[in-house]
């Protein structure tokens, strides 16, 4: 097993840390640490600028890493490319969105829900190496079929589908897949090629 750079490292404890970061913030809400809840709102904001800037940097690094030795997964690594590149994008604009409504609850927990499923993809696909499927395909259904129960679950507890996920639960699968399928074509592959020399 390859060692893992020290700058992986930096990037696998902040990606943890949104993680940890949004469950503790559920939390708060439910036990009514409102005041807590919206002081720790600051520490997310940050966080979430550190999970952006190191996500495409990561992304980016391991694309040009690749491309530079000539390996023969040059082509997969650009496809992850476009995908993570498109997931670090939603990411960000699911955190902003949920930032500046923070003021409607309802709207704010749902819009940055759907940010961080944004970041499930990447270990699905670590994950489901350990059962020898290779290939992003069963990762993106697994994850699609995620969003798809979040949406249903909430729909079916508060007897009505919200307005967040009906549009932008449908926006980030879409987008999510449109990544998917323009990184495996050709002008993506040349493209990304020459930007990541």
């Amino acid at each position: 097993m390859p060692k893992v750079s020290t700058f992986l490292h930096v990037h696998g404890f902040f990606m943890t840390a949104w993680v940890v970061l949004f469950l503790l913030q559920t939390l708060l809400i439910s036990v009514r640490r409102i005041s807590l809840h919206r002081k720790l709102g600051f520490v997310g904001a940050g966080l979430a600028a550190m999970v952006i800037s190191l996500g495409v940097a990561a992304t980016v690094v391991a694309a040009r890493r690749e491309v530079v030795a000539k390996a023969e997964d040059v082509p997969t690594v650009l496809a992850v490319l476009a995908l993570e590149l498109t997931q670090m994008t939603m990411f960000g604009l699911f955190v902003a969105a949920g930032i500046w409504l923070r003021g409607r609850t309802d709207y704010h927990k749902r819009l940055m829900l759907l940010a961080t499923t944004c970041m499930l993809p990447n270990p699905l696909v670590r994950s489901i190496r350990f059962l020898h499927i290779e290939g992003f395909l069963t990762p993106m259904v697994i994850w699609s079929l995620c969003i798809l129960c979040v949406v249903v679950v909430d729909s079916r507890v508060n007897k009505r589908l919200h307005p967040v996920f009906r549009k932008w639960a449908i926006a980030e699968a879409c987008m999510l897949w449109l990544a998917y399928f323009v990184g495996a074509s050709e002008a993506w592959q040349n493209f990304a090629l020459q930007a990541v020399r």
